[in-house]
């Protein structure tokens, strides 16, 4: 795999995350972490495409809502899946508290690799931790760890689709970790058309899951959610992004018309 660093953009925003560093500097550093995080972990198009350069939470066309200027040194904020922390590391630039903030990722290779990548374990803490949402002792350790009150906000930008079989249970536990009139705000893979069921593909244990706007509705208000907006048209998907999955879920690219990453927010 060929990177032109000509080629590899950084959002302007996330220069603030590395004050200091050079664009070639901030890439050259990414691309080290990309190269660990892809020889030690299952493969993932965020990783390997550089989203994390590109981060899509402050994208979101629902961000406004879910993180109001006014409130958001005061809102408890919960991620599911943070990966190397880029979205709670920028809420934290934004104005968040970061006594407020906390983040899980299943893997201890993105949470370590996290911490290098921003060089930051000093100041930023422990605010992201190594659990696995769907573990039994889940909401123990959460509440040993970030108090028994419930969130304003979580996110799970990027996860629904990567665990197929257990939306329910993410659903649930979003729902549970919530706060009434509290939000829950992510992006997952989406198709245009409406389906009311949702679309798995991939050979075990590589599998995925598509969903519809029909379909997120009906998981997320089967879970208790009362309101859900969803915007297919905030990051439609690229061609490499289709031919990756083609690749690593025998995807049919012949489905691939009317592919995004669809943005979601829903108030319980």
């Amino acid at each position: 795999m060929q990177t032109v660093l000509q080629e590899i953009q950084v959002d302007e925003p996330l220069y603030q995350l590395f004050p200091g560093m050079t664009k070639q500097e901030i890439v050259n550093r990414a691309l080290l972490i990309r190269k660990e995080a892809m020889e030690k972990e299952s493969p993932h198009r965020c990783v390997e495409g550089l989203f994390f350069l590109k981060e899509t939470l402050y994208k979101n066309s629902f961000n406004s809502e879910a993180f109001p200027k006014d409130k958001l040194p005061t809102l408890r904020i919960f991620e599911v899946g943070s990966c190397f922390g880029v979205a709670l590391r920028k809420l934290v630039l934004d104005g968040a508290s970061r006594d407020n903030i906390f983040g899980v990722d299943v893997s201890d290779t993105f949470v370590r690799l996290g911490y290098q990548f921003f060089d930051d374990k000093a100041s930023f803490g422990d605010r992201i931790r190594v659990l696995n949402v769907l573990a039994d002792n889940f909401f123990d350790v959460v509440h040993s760890w970030a108090g028994p009150e419930p969130f304003d906000v979580v996110i799970a930008n990027l996860v629904f689709h990567c665990l197929p079989d257990h939306n329910d249970v993410l659903a649930e536990r979003a729902y549970k970790l919530l706060k009434p009139g509290g939000v829950l705000i992510g992006q997952t893979a989406a198709h245009a058309n409406d389906m009311n069921e949702q679309f798995v593909f991939g050979i075990s244990p590589r599998k995925a899951v598509l969903h519809s706007e029909s379909s997120f509705n009906n998981l997320l208000k089967s879970h208790g959610f009362q309101t859900v907006k969803v915007n297919l048209n905030d990051h439609p998907m690229e061609e490499e992004d289709i031919q990756w999955m083609s690749r690593h879920f025998a995807f049919d690219k012949n489905e691939a018309s009317g592919l995004s990453l669809m943005s979601f927010i829903a108030r319980k």
